[in-house]
């Protein structure tokens, strides 16, 4: 299995694929000839990306093209929020994925953990989220196993997964070493991706209850001999 991963996949998950078996090229924005030889795509949107959509058009238009047999698409946890630039991008992307002709199955993880350590410094939690509202929580490492699951068995082909743990606040993850403030905004990205990723975060805030750990285990199960 050759697997080709394209959009914002992070060394966690690359990491993660690598260490359960995947083999797996990472190319954020491919051209055709970085299709030879591949099986398999596994498409990672960014939802802050004002260009998300034409990003995964651009890449699911390539998989048809090398003839691939199957394409992987990693969102976020719905639902989607069709009010917001992200929500309509990311129906946009659902949407082209079932038109394209292929095989294909949508990994949707939960909110990542380690965005709590992205958050810390000093000693202090500066939160986008509100401190306080409950969300589904999801390991990046866990994320990788399930995603290699996906990859290696044809019976997920259709399917909608989501991939969370636990839920709990920022709070509550950050534990009592870490004062935990809320953000005026969101640091650290260009003004056109922090519009977006405010208004996302602030829909975050009211604490959105989705996503069943079952399904994380029950991919994470080893298979039957």
């Amino acid at each position: 299995m050759s697997v080709l991963v394209t959009g914002r996949a992070g060394p966690r998950l690359l990491d993660g694929l690598a260490a359960h078996g995947v083999r797996a090229r990472h190319v954020p924005h491919p051209q055709i000839s970085d299709f030879d030889g591949v099986s398999q795509v596994y498409h990672v949107s960014d939802e802050f990306d004002p260009d998300m959509t034409t990003a995964a058009d651009q890449v699911f238009m390539l998989a048809v093209e090398a003839g691939v047999s199957r394409v992987g698409w990693q969102s976020r946890i719905g639902p989607y929020d069709v009010a917001l630039p992200a929500g309509r991008h990311l129906a946009e992307v659902h949407a082209a994925l079932w038109h394209l002709g292929i095989p294909f199955f949508i990994a949707q993880p939960a909110y990542p953990l380690e965005w709590i350590e992205d958050w810390t410094a000093d000693g202090v939690v500066v939160s986008p989220v509100a401190p306080d509202a409950v969300l589904a929580w999801v390991g990046m490492d866990e994320v990788a196993g399930a995603v290699a699951s996906l990859l290696s068995r044809p019976d997920h082909e259709g399917g909608i997964y989501e991939l969370c743990r636990r839920r709990a606040s920022v709070r509550e993850l950050a534990g009592e070493s870490l004062q935990v403030i809320a953000a005026d905004g969101v640091a650290g990205m260009p003004p056109e991706d922090a519009e977006l990723a405010s208004r996302v975060f602030a829909r975050l805030s009211q604490g959105v209850q989705n996503g069943n750990p079952a399904m994380l285990d029950w991919l994470l199960k080893p298979a039957s001999p």
